[in-house]
């Protein structure tokens, strides 16, 4: 490793990196570079920092030569905002800009790529790198921060994040490791059972087993027998325990990102309203309650209070 490199990593935590504090954000409209000038200066901006950036890690060991190269690369960090479509993945979005989905997820706090279009809008920038929060954020964010990391350029910034300053560590053109990338592209939810799914009546249309009715069913039905613990999907706070009619005794559990979980037709419950549960924490026993013909649990996943198909987001057998 070139002798400059404990000293230079000082030194860029004694300057001032003041590109991150915009007050606010001008919105890039379409990722069309005839078409949007912001969108222009985005890519112009990403093309001259990758050859400050270049010269800084290939150029001879003159601190000064590199103060004035660091000093370049400053000015070239801007951020953007940008909407995207409902219809848009962190993955497209992230091509259309020539960046990586990990520059934009550890800068917007997506700790999940399934969560990825829960955000109205997202922080674009003109460099790519991994934007590591200081303190707080998601579980993504904790596991950034532990991650020791050798790459010699870390910059500190500060941006805006709804109005309020936080501070950030940006490491240019770092990328996830396997495990950080592993965590990000896991589904987001655990099986409530600890065997495999032998689903008896998937979500969507069918005809009622018992009513005879063609209607919409909002879950999925898995076999389980009488008894078998249930477990909570993913971390979160118990919002209800109820009995009713069609679901029986059922559990309702609100977690992040607008999602909640329902696990009905139960034989015993315990938790009880107001609680807080980890991921994986029993909460139940199947059973056969409400209007059932046998044995099974009813489980839906709902998210800002429209229904979703379960198997799309839960990794059935991951604790």
């Amino acid at each position: 490793m070139s002798i400059w490199r404990p000293f230079f990593r000082v030194l860029l935590f004694l300057i001032p990196l003041t590109a991150g504090a915009q007050a606010s954000y001008p919105e890039i409209k379409e990722t069309y570079i005839y078409g949007d000038p912001l969108f222009r200066q985005q890519q112009e901006s990403l093309d001259r920092s990758q050859q400050i950036l270049a010269l800084l890690t290939s150029s001879p060991e003159e601190d000064s030569k590199r103060e004035i190269l660091l000093e370049k690369l400053m000015g070239e960090l801007f951020f953007f905002s940008y909407k995207p479509s409902s219809e848009e993945t962190i993955y497209a979005t992230a091509a259309d800009f020539s960046l990586s989905a990990d520059t934009l997820a550890s800068l917007n706090g997506l700790e999940r790529a399934a969560y990825a279009d829960r955000k109205d809008r997202l922080i674009i920038p003109s460099i790519p790198g991994l934007y590591i929060r200081k303190e707080g954020g998601t579980e993504l964010d904790r596991r950034l921060r532990e991650n020791h990391r050798n790459d010699p350029l870390v910059l500190p910034l500060v941006i805006i994040e709804n109005g309020m300053k936080v501070e950030f560590l940006f490491y240019p053109n770092v990328i996830f490791t396997g495990a950080e990338r592993l965590y990000f592209v896991s589904l987001p939810f655990r099986s409530p059972l600890d065997h495999y799914w032998e689903i008896t009546s998937p979500y969507g249309y069918r005809t009622h087993p018992v009513t005879g009715e063609w209607e919409f069913h909002k879950g999925l039905d898995v076999r389980a027998p009488i008894g078998t613990p249930l477990y909570a999907a993913e971390k979160g706070v118990i919002s209800e325990t109820a009995e009713l009619d069609n679901y029986g005794i059922i559990i309702i559990l609100k977690h992040r990102g607008g999602y909640e979980t329902r696990y009905a037709h139960l034989d015993e419950i315990y938790v009880k309203e107001g609680d807080s549960v980890e991921r994986g924490f029993m909460i139940g026993r199947s059973g056969n309650t409400g209007i059932s013909t046998g044995p099974h649990l009813h489980f839906e996943i709902r998210r800002n209070g429209e229904t979703v198909d379960p198997v799309k987001l839960v990794s059935q057998g991951s604790r």
